[in-house]
Order: structure tokens, then sequence, then C-alpha cells
């Protein structure tokens, strides 16, 4: 027998602070189109911001609806994937446009 599971509706804050997530992964890994020395600069500080003590990190991942530790860890995940080769770019874009779904299977413990 299957039994009913209501699971957590987005709201459209929370929308929005996944996107700024997304957008910092997109920073870290060069996916943008900005100019070098433009993408060079958002790398660099979207790296910075990937920490669990950042109170701006932190605070955009509870806005988010979810815990800076478990992205960290999503984090962590795609670079050592990326970096050793295991992931490709195209795989990476994937993975990081289907962000929020990984974080509401999370929140409503599919």
């Amino acid at each position: 027998m299957k039994t009913y599971q209501e699971t957590k509706k987005k709201t459209p804050t929370e929308i929005l602070y996944i996107e700024v997530i997304k957008k910092a992964f997109s920073d870290v890994f060069n996916l943008g189109n900005a100019s070098d020395q433009n993408q060079s600069l958002a790398q660099s500080q979207a790296k910075n911001w990937f920490n669990a003590y950042n109170k701006d990190f932190r605070l955009i991942c509870e806005h988010a609806g979810t815990e800076p530790e478990y992205i960290i860890r999503i984090y962590n995940n795609l670079m050592y994937n990326y970096n050793s080769g295991k992931i490709t770019k195209e795989k990476l874009k994937f993975g990081i446009s289907r962000l929020e779904k990984k974080i509401w299977k999370k929140i409503n413990g599919l």
C-alpha cells in the first residue's frame, strides 16, 4: 500500500536563492560567458564563498531552504569529479542545472 507523502512546495524566495547558489557553482567552474578577467575574479570570489563558516553563504543556504554542509558536500563532489576527469563540462552544467531537484529531494526526504 502506498502512503501519501506531502512534499514541501518551493517558495519564490527559495527558488531565487537556489539560483544564487547555482550561479556561484557556474562561476567556480568558469561556465559563464564573461570576459577572462571578469570570469577569473568571479571564479576566485565564488571559491571563497563556498565555505561553511562564511555568514553570507550560510544565509543564502538558509533562504534557499538547505543546509550549508549539504551544498559544500555537493561542491566538493563536483570539484573532485570534474578535476579528476570523471565528469565533462557538459555533465557538470547538467548537474548544476538540476541542483534545485537535488536540494528538494533532500528537504522532502525522497
